[in-house]
């Protein structure tokens, strides 16, 4: 109901501030009769103003598609946004962010907060066996342990892991498909411990030419706080680039 209301209201102004430019026409400068006898905003005008205040604004077929709806309708469809059906390209794309469909309690077990980390390293809970997910506590339980001058293990470097100097420059400097090239050439067992040793700028580099499995393991990496960030993060560009419920997302975008 609520969101209902924000709808309607955000219309409400839009149209608002529609008509009000008519007002502002008639109370401007006299204008040449040629210019008086003409409408002063033009059904093209209105919903290029609707689809810049109602949307994120027009993406390509965006005004086709109103105009070929008309703008009441448009704008009726978009105050019930449950009637739309999502694009499949967006599902597609929101499907490997997994902590979007995760409950509280699943989200505390596979992305665990600093408290639960905390008692791991108390021995009070025991760690996750997944590798992946390992990894990604092991990561965070270091940082934790540097935090507190309690950390005894050398730090991970490209220098101590193993590689060769061509791979660590690479791995620092290179292009993103050759950081990938080089990646998918280890060996499994040092893959988790080059991403701990990888400064943050190679692992974006490295990010960029990874496939979806890839990219969700240089996350979990930076640890599982930041994957959930992320998440977020990245749903709601999507959302605001792929969704048809332009009004909700914009709605949703602005009071979250």
């Amino acid at each position: 109901m609520q969101r209902r209301e924000r709808c309607t209201f955000a219309v409400v102004l839009s149209l608002t501030v529609v008509s009000g430019l008519s007002v502002c026409a008639d109370k401007a400068a006299p204008a040449p009769l040629s210019a008086t006898l003409s409408p002063t905003i033009s059904n093209d005008q209105k919903i290029l103003h609707a689809l810049n205040r109602l949307t994120f604004g027009p993406r390509p077929n965006d005004f086709e598609q109103v105009k070929r709806l008309g703008l009441k309708q448009w704008i009726d469809i978009q105050l019930h946004p449950d009637r739309i059906p999502q694009d499949p390209a967006l599902e597609a794309k929101l499907a490997p962010l997994d902590t979007l469909r995760m409950t509280p309690m699943e989200l505390a077990r596979h992305y665990p907060p600093p408290q639960l980390i905390k008692a791991m390293v108390e021995g009070k809970v025991a760690y996750p066996t997944d590798p992946e997910e390992r990894m990604m506590i092991d990561n965070a339980v270091r940082r934790f342990k540097s935090r507190q001058g309690k950390s005894d293990d050398e730090k991970l470097t490209l220098e101590t892991v193993g590689l060769t100097e061509d791979q660590q420059r690479t791995l620092r400097r290179g292009a993103p498909e050759e950081k990938l090239k080089v990646f998918d050439g280890l060996l499994d067992e040092q893959k988790d411990e080059v991403l701990q040793a990888m400064p943050p700028t190679g692992r974006i580099g490295l990010f960029v030419a990874a496939p979806p499995d890839l990219r969700r393991r240089i996350q979990k990496s930076a640890g599982p706080q930041a994957v959930i960030t992320q998440d977020l993060m990245e749903a709601k560009l999507l959302r605001a680039i792929y969704s048809p419920r332009q009004l909700e997302e914009v709605l949703t975008s602005d009071h979250s």
